[in-house]
């Protein structure tokens, strides 16, 4: 299986917060069943936002856990993440709410993770509504 993971999955590890064991607990049983974990392009960019990262110790940290990084996303990726991000805008407009929260960036995570990968690992349930047919794994957010 192929886990597309989110940067609050990683960050959380990396920062040691409360599910970071859960999550550090999970992907150890990922790797072991042979599962394949993978992030695109934006969570790549994303992590180096992480206090204290910087380049090296990415690249680092993506090697020694076996992530593999994908930097390329077809054209099926772009237009299921606008299939995604109008009606969420759309929604936005009719109920009288803000210009969309949610950056394209989360929309293109979900795409990425919907057209190459099985399921997406993340703590962020936003996911669940503006993509319902992306399967989600299990967090210990979630499963609390």
């Amino acid at each position: 299986m192929r886990i597309a993971l989110d940067t609050n999955i990683l960050s959380a590890v990396l920062s040691g917060e409360p599910t970071a064991r859960h999550i550090a607990a999970r992907l150890s049983q990922a790797r072991q069943a042979g599962d394949i974990l993978v992030i695109c392009g934006l969570v790549y960019v994303e992590l180096l936002a992480h206090p204290h990262m910087t380049r090296d110790l990415r690249d680092d940290f993506l090697a020694d856990t076996d992530i593999l990084v994908e930097l390329d996303f077809s054209r099926d990726v772009w237009e299921l993440a606008s299939d995604g991000y109008l009606p969420y805008a759309q929604r936005r407009r009719q109920n009288g709410v803000p210009p969309p929260r949610r950056v394209p960036a989360d929309f293109l995570i979900a795409a990425h993770a919907k057209t190459r990968a099985d399921c997406l690992f993340t703590l962020d349930d936003g996911y669940a509504i503006n993509f319902p047919n992306l399967r989600l794994l299990e967090t210990a957010q979630r499963a609390g």
